[in-house]
């Protein structure tokens, strides 16, 4: 049996545990490259926002490299997570440079990612970290569809995923996941391959632009990523 929610949420303020999610940020940021493709000034919206420290890292390096994004927005359906998330943003916008806490911020909001509070074609890019594979196929391809909806022409869809082979490996997968997100044991997730997840985009009309593939090592466990550059055509 997994820990409750409760039990979760205090190992992850645990000084130690929380350094330990922030380097594996850091390691996922250094991997995926994604601030070469954000534009200054730009607003970006990141579904299914976890622990946020992704997107804090992205903001911190783009300012930088005097590059400060307008806005990365952050959505999620659990007001506890936002909460936690926008406690962290304010400590860090305290440490902030002043004139740069005016831009280069994390704008919070509860949503369920298959029906987004904007106007399409008003986004210049989306972003899932790791978010996907935690909703049915079917709901993460609605997912997707908003994602693509909210975004202009020309902006860009990033994705970020763990990747399987097979039964066994989604197994293992499944269960290097849960104890790295110190998860419940009913906690819903689907995976897809490489080639699976190509053939979504097509069928969403994306264009694949790049995509990196990295690793998470645990002892005598590994698991492959993938990053995927897309852009709405």
């Amino acid at each position: 049996m997994f820990a409750s929610r409760e039990t979760i949420r205090d190992i992850k303020e645990i000084p130690v545990i929380t350094n330990l999610i922030k380097k594996r940020a850091e390691r996922i940021v250094d991997n995926v490259g994604i601030e070469n493709y954000l534009k200054k000034d730009g607003n970006y919206l990141d579904i299914g926002i976890g622990d946020g420290y992704i997107v804090q890292i992205i903001l911190k390096r783009m300012s930088e490299e005097n590059r400060a994004l307008k806005n990365y927005f952050s959505v999620d359906i659990k007001y506890e997570v936002l909460n936690a998330v926008q406690e962290a943003e304010f400590d860090r916008l305290k440490k902030t440079k002043k004139g740069v806490s005016a831009k280069n911020s994390m704008n919070f909001i509860l949503a369920n990612a298959e029906g987004l509070p904007f106007a399409s074609n008003t986004l210049d890019g989306t972003s899932f970290f790791f978010s996907l594979h935690h909703m049915d196929k079917k709901v993460a391809d609605k997912a997707l569809k908003e994602a693509v909806r909210v975004v202009k022409s020309g902006g860009k869809i990033f994705v970020a995923e763990d990747l399987v082979g097979n039964g066994k490996h989604e197994e293992l997968c499944e269960k290097m996941d849960r104890c790295l997100n110190f998860e419940n044991d009913d906690a819903e997730h689907s995976y897809r391959s490489d080639r699976e997840w190509q053939k979504c985009f097509e069928k969403m009309g994306l264009k694949l632009i790049d995509k990196k593939n990295f690793k998470t090592k645990m002892r005598s466990i590994t698991i492959d990523h993938i990053f995927y550059v897309l852009k709405k055509m």
